[in-house]
């Protein structure tokens, strides 16, 4: 959002010169307040496009010297010396207004020596939203009045007000963006490593875990195209036996058949699973498939015992891949079923065990899910959810029961 005019006020800025020109623009910040006015308090970051050569700086640079506050307290100086197109430049900031975590203000002072605007008011307003903060930010400014900067100003005066806020408001939305994406991106490998310690701890299961999940995004593609969507599937399928890490090793790891005692224990590890997972930032679609994925379209599942539609979406696909991946993989009690063998069980469990959507998107994804589980593997890509991983086949046919 941005706003250019004329400035109304100008004559009540507390400087002694008219700022007739105002410029601000606004953008929501994906962090919260206090984190965001700590970024654009600093004003040795904030200035810094100043330091850098480029057309904008005529392939010149100034200097920033700050006194001993830098800029953090009302009264603060800041100081700008330089170059540009071989001309000297000058400039005296001092801050007029600092209220943390709203608002601060700052504005020239003495005699500013600028080629394309004189002097100006720059400061900027945070507002909360929610987990996010709506960062405004302004500059009030006149044009200089000695030459050449008279006729450059009237030219480019205007552009260098927006790309001072500009830089401003990108600068902070890129810093904390990228900030975020490595935080997403050092959780994933946690999340992935924590899964991966249940499948080693369990043994005989191998890649379980990874392997479900990525086969489980199979059948959700044919369901949606929505990133967010098939990132919850993925990590509530990576992530559906996590509780089990609260099931002590004489039953989890027992050879034999469990006893009553032993099974309702067992039977804990969904909201187990829940209370761990529900607890990481970002994962409540996901924490629902980890509490879900034990019951059964007929309602015969556990804990809760929902049935249909009640069951979330990812959850009713998740089953018929968990069913799928354990029917075809060895257990110290059994060798594993061929791809036939598992798909005709799964086949007669439609509408029982299985949402029968979710049955007919495997025998549409047939082809694919034999080949991967005949391989053992994980498909390539397939912890990137974006849609050109795999062609969503079955768009047409979107089920809604």
């Amino acid at each position: 959002m941005t706003r250019e005019f004329h400035n109304p006020h100008a004559s009540h800025i507390g400087l002694s010169h008219r700022l007739p020109f105002h410029y601000e623009s606004s953008a929501i910040v994906p962090i919260a307040a206090e984190q965001l006015f700590k970024l654009v308090d600093d004003h040795a970051s904030l200035s810094i496009h100043m330091g850098e050569s480029s057309w904008r700086m005529g392939w010149s640079r100034m200097e920033i010297a700050l006194d001993e506050n830098r800029g953090k307290s009302i009264g603060s100086h800041i100081r700008l010396d330089g170059k540009v197109f071989g001309i000297p430049l000058a400039l005296d900031e001092v801050v007029t207004e600092r209220n943390p975590p709203q608002c601060k203000s700052w504005e020239t002072t003495g005699s500013p020596r600028l080629l394309v605007i004189g002097h100006y008011r720059m400061g900027f307003d945070i507002t909360p939203q929610g987990n996010s903060s709506l960062l405004r930010v302004f500059i009030d400014y006149a044009l200089p009045d000695f030459a050449p900067a008279r006729w450059l100003s009237r030219m480019f005066g205007g552009y260098y007000a927006r790309w001072c806020v500009r830089r401003m408001l990108d600068g902070s939305i890129n810093y904390f963006s990228r900030s975020t994406t490595e935080m997403e991106r050092a959780g994933a490998s946690f999340v992935e490593a924590l899964a991966e310690a249940l499948d080693i701890r369990e043994r005989e299961t191998g890649l379980h875990s990874k392997r479900v999940a990525c086969h489980t995004l199979v059948l959700a593609r044919r369901f949606t195209r929505d990133t967010e969507q098939l990132r919850q599937i993925y990590w509530g399928a990576l992530l559906h036996d996590i509780g089990k890490i609260g099931i002590p090793d004489s039953i989890l790891l027992k050879p034999g058949v469990l006893n009553e005692d032993e099974w309702r224990e067992m039977r804990t590890h969904p909201e187990k699973g829940y209370r761990i997972v529900s607890q990481i930032p970002g994962m409540e679609e996901a924490s629902e498939i980890v509490l879900s994925h034990e019951e059964r379209f007929d309602g015969r599942g556990y804990p809760r015992g929902l049935h249909g539609e009640k069951i979330c979406q990812g959850a009713r696909l998740f089953a018929v891949i968990d069913t799928l991946d354990a029917m075809t993989s060895d257990r110290s009690y059994r060798k594993a079923m061929t791809f036939d063998e598992a798909k005709e069980e799964i086949v007669n469990m439609s509408g029982t065990q299985f949402d029968p959507a979710a049955v007919q998107a495997f025998l549409e994804e047939e082809a694919a899910l034999r080949e991967m589980v005949l391989a053992k593997c994980m498909e390539p890509n397939s912890s990137d959810f974006s849609n050109e991983t795999k062609p969503l086949k079955g768009a047409a046919h979107e089920h809604k029961h």
